[in-house]
């Protein structure tokens, strides 16, 4: 079977099902797995699906919701260079809040030589690298109900916490952005969350990789006038023009 047949099947295969694993595919075509992964690659390049760890859904799934080891390592040297351009707009002294996500935990590395840093978190995995630092700012881990997928504590509990504090800055991840539709993510519970971050914060960041410009998912948490800057890894020209009429300054983390 040519590639093009063996990928035409592979979209048929998602028509009947949500999902499909690497392994499977692998089997039903009889061909290894690393030439599953490059056919997935090239139909995911086409728009026609989206890749996760070990297969692939498709590509029009809004709620789906990736796990935080399936977007961990995806676009890992950019989420680095994000999340060290983030730090340098924290300054000794603030209040800073920093959402649960696979690039806002790369801001925490830097901030070792700070001081008198106030962090406040909902993210399990932002405290693990904390825990890491030798450090002594104060952290604040709000607590509430546990989302394993996303390592997150969601939930009336942890909004009726942060409703009680004010921050200087928020530090927010987003699983989708657009012009139209603004910041998105497949969950409503954590989109009230992260609307909560927004309305408790003097200045607002949306922090993210180039791959989530052009994506809608279920849940928007942030108009364009909620947001006072965004840090990515890079963006068109024409983009970048509009956000910063609709009063966004986009940093781009090179």
């Amino acid at each position: 079977m040519f590639a093009e047949e063996r990928r035409k099947q592979i979209l048929k295969m998602l028509e009947k099902k949500n999902r499909i694993e690497v392994s499977d595919l692998s089997e039903a075509f009889n061909v290894s797995e690393v030439t599953v992964r490059r056919d997935l690659k090239e139909l995911e390049k086409q728009g026609l699906i989206l890749r996760t760890h070990g297969g692939a859904i498709q590509a029009g799934s809004r709620r789906f919701e990736p796990s935080f080891e399936e977007k961990a390592d995806r676009y890992l040297q950019e989420k680095e260079k994000i999340g060290f351009r983030a730090s340098q707009f924290i300054n000794d002294g603030e209040t800073v809040l920093i959402d649960t996500g696979t690039t806002t935990a790369h801001i925490i590395t830097h901030l070792k030589d700070k001081n008198n840093l106030t962090l406040v978190t909902n993210g399990l995995n932002i405290m693990d690298k904390v825990k890491l630092l030798d450090t002594s700012f104060e952290v604040v881990l709000v607590g509430g109900v546990f989302k394993p997928k996303t390592q997150a504590f969601v939930g009336p509990l942890t909004e009726n916490v942060l409703k009680d504090i004010r921050v200087d800055k928020a530090f927010i991840a987003t699983n989708g952005f657009t012009l139209q539709d603004g910041a998105t993510t497949p969950d409503l519970i954590e989109a009230r969350i992260k609307k909560t971050m927004i309305e408790i914060a003097q200045e607002v960041y949306l922090i993210f990789d180039h791959s989530k410009f052009d994506k809608v998912t279920f849940s928007k948490f942030a108009d364009l006038e909620d947001i006072d800057y965004i840090i990515t890894d890079r963006i068109t020209e024409d983009l970048r023009q509009k956000l910063s009429e609709s009063g966004i300054e986009v940093i781009i983390a090179d």
